[in-house]
């Protein structure tokens, strides 16, 4: 019988004679089948006939190795993972993006002290500048900056000669007055624009210089 003599051959050859014997339609040997899963006689089938085949009809291999796609338990590490990485790296990403906005409200802050105190040291050495009470039209290069007490003035006017033209301020800030003395400057793309802001507050003398305060809770 065909099963018997198959016993001196390998698995792999086993199925193939067994195929052999099939496609002379020997009937009488179909029980040497038995000995074989189908996904053994299936990839044994395949590799027969593969050679004949045309490219475009290729036979293409489903061994449980070879199947695609992701297992249960691979899907729920990948899940694992991506919440992990969520958790910690979404809080940093806004960490990063507060500290930049209270980084942009401070460098203003600095160029703000900076333009009152290189206004002020000019105002000192300018006859009839640097005087308690009195208002004073300092010119600074090719520019003229109204000063009060001796600094530069500050909530009256927009766009003319006080504090918010003597210094470069970038478009990511809006510029108001909150009357009588006090300039604002509001961080536009913050969560509380009001609470990211700079305030100079002009001097009430000219012995008190202005008030410069930096607003972040709103960062």
């Amino acid at each position: 019988m065909l099963s018997d003599d198959l016993r001196f051959f390998s698995r792999e050859e086993q199925t193939k004679i067994t195929l052999s014997t099939l496609k002379k339609k020997d009937i009488s040997n179909l029980a040497a089948l038995s000995a074989f899963s189908l996904d053994e006689l299936r990839q044994s089938f395949i590799d027969t006939f593969q050679d004949r085949l045309s490219p475009a009809t290729k036979i293409k291999s489903t061994a449980p190795w070879q199947t695609l796609g992701f297992t249960l338990i691979e899907l729920v590490m990948v899940i694992t993972v991506i919440s992990i990485l969520a958790i910690i790296v979404i809080p940093k990403y806004f960490d990063l993006t507060t500290d930049s906005r209270i980084a942009a409200v401070k460098g203003l802050a600095a160029s703000v002290l900076e333009g009152s105190t290189t206004a002020a040291s000019q105002c000192t050495i300018t006859p009839g500048c640097f005087v308690t009470g009195m208002t004073w039209l300092l010119t600074i290069g090719p520019g003229h900056y109204q000063m009060w007490n001796g600094y530069p003035d500050a909530g009256d006017t927009l766009g003319a000669n006080e504090i918010d033209t003597l210094i470069s301020v970038s478009d990511q800030f809006s510029v108001s007055l909150s009357p009588p003395d006090t300039t604002l400057w509001q961080l536009t793309n913050a969560p509380i624009p009001a609470n990211c802001a700079v305030q100079y507050k002009e001097a009430t003398s000219s012995t008190i210089p202005p008030v410069i305060t930096v607003l972040t809770s709103g960062c």
